[in-house]
């Protein structure tokens, strides 16, 4: 008999809070004055600052000093944090309810990569929500980021979970097929207007065996 799932953990963008990356570095060809197409198609040097910084490997005024050195910008560090959370849409406006839908049947928990830069921008936003997880796991706090199976590991070890009676919710494959190595199940979403279907598909599961 298959394991039932008791518990779910959850991405954060694209999942329950929207994002769009684009919208900073559209920003970023305005003040630079370069095309859009040279500055999406970003150096080697700035993926790896980014990572380095979502794993809390540098700090913010290093993180901003080295984007600022790779994208030739001029600008203060205010101007800098404003065009890096345009990132930051805004949260779902069903993400809560839907949340409260998957506590009604498991334990659930927050794993995010992110950065202090934005977590300063969203916490206060999000604060009702985050307050519905047992617990939120951030990667810039962690030292390292998604997909480090490593990562998982520390989940499932500090909030003593069976794997196989864990389903991990992310919009990114990678990240999907590393929890799977893991022994997590796991459930790739397209987008956050399946993330009701998926409830709604465990909610029936459950249903029938209690």
């Amino acid at each position: 008999m298959e394991n039932m799932i008791k518990n779910f953990i959850f991405d954060f963008g694209n999942v329950l809070y929207r994002i769009a990356p684009e919208r900073t570095f559209e920003r970023f060809a305005v003040l630079t004055n370069k095309p859009l197409e040279l500055v999406f198609d970003f150096p080697a040097a700035a993926a790896e600052l980014i990572e380095h910084y979502e794993a809390g490997l540098i700090t913010s005024i290093e993180f901003r000093q080295g984007m600022k050195v790779e994208y030739g910008l001029s600008i203060s560090d205010k101007d800098f944090d404003a065009a890096w959370n345009l990132t930051l849409v805004g949260l779902y406006d069903d993400s809560i309810a839907i949340l409260e839908k998957f506590e009604s049947i498991g334990r659930i928990f927050l794993l995010s990569n992110t950065s202090e830069i934005h977590y300063d921008y969203f916490e206060q936003e999000c604060r009702e929500m985050f307050a519905l997880f047992e617990q939120h796991y951030f990667s810039y706090r962690l030292g390292m980021v998604k997909p480090d199976p490593h990562i998982f590991e520390l989940v499932i070890k500090e909030r003593q979970l069976n794997p196989a009676e864990t389903l991990f919710i992310d919009d990114s494959i990678i990240n999907i097929k590393s929890a799977e190595q893991c022994n997590l199940k796991v459930h790739h979403l397209e987008n956050h207007d399946s993330l009701k279907a998926v409830f709604l598909s465990y909610f029936a599961k459950y249903s029938k065996q209690i």
